[in-house]
């Protein structure tokens, strides 16, 4: 869909290019476990952008909406999308634009896959609007760490430190992170106290501050399942009981 703009944008533009030229790079920390290819996630993106778009004046807002198209006329062929509208404004002066997807997930339309494609089209309208660089995270910068070698040495340092603060370990359990799926479909996120701390960058993305617990969907799981792999953090279901 075009771009709507006011009148001028003379301003605008100029108070946009001062905000750019102070962008970080949005690390690129999460893994498509289907392409196992690293993108920038939104918190990533709004972490390098939004304090120097409000520092120059810039107002960035991004509104849902949510459509349908029937298709052969029927109404259980209803097709649902989301439609994000994101707006720059800078004084008297703006612009914005839409961009819409299907508001399903894996074939399920509920408020869970319709939250998906909200955070989905408002990651991909900032960053290709802002045009924010975009760099991988090698998780040697994470840990402080120049090589590969120092890198693991500074993470066992960090574990060991952590361990000093929690509750220790039976010596024949292996600490790990697992997961229970809840009555409504959801997956609740527990396990050993220190592998949730040293892998909080991830994690602190799904904390449910109502239900004070990390919970996530089935796909989130499954993204989950492969960051946590890649770093060799043990994570698989919860065992169930034994009768």
């Amino acid at each position: 869909m075009a771009i709507r703009t006011s009148e001028a944008t003379d301003e605008l533009m100029t108070a946009l290019a001062k905000a750019q030229a102070k962008f970080g790079a949005a690390i690129k920390s999460n893994v498509n476990p289907m392409f196992k290819s690293k993108y920038a996630d939104i918190s990533s993106i709004i972490d390098a952008t939004l304090e120097h778009l409000n520092a120059e004046g810039i107002v960035l807002m991004q509104h849902p909406s949510l459509s349908s198209l029937e298709s052969k006329g029927e109404g259980e062929n209803i097709q649902w999308f989301v439609t994000m509208t994101t707006r720059l404004q800078f004084k008297g002066q703006w612009m914005e634009s839409d961009l819409s997807a299907p508001a399903y997930m894996r074939d399920r339309f509920d408020a869970q896959s319709v939250g998906s494609a909200c955070t989905y089209l408002s990651r991909y309208q900032m960053q290709n609007i802002l045009v924010v660089p975009r760099e991988d995270d090698d998780a040697v910068k994470a840990v402080g760490g120049g090589t590969h070698e120092e890198a693991q040495a500074v993470g066992q340092a960090k574990v060991a430190k952590l361990r000093e603060k929690v509750a220790p370990t039976a010596s024949n359990v292996v600490p790990s992170l697992f997961y229970v799926q809840l009555d409504n479909g959801m997956y609740e996120i527990n396990g050993d106290d220190v592998l949730k701390k040293l892998n909080k960058d991830i994690l602190r993305h799904f904390w449910d501050s109502t239900a004070k617990a990390i919970v996530v969907t089935g796909e989130q799981l499954e993204d989950l399942k492969y960051s946590l792999e890649q770093r060799k953090t043990p994570f698989s279901a919860l065992p169930k009981a034994q009768p």
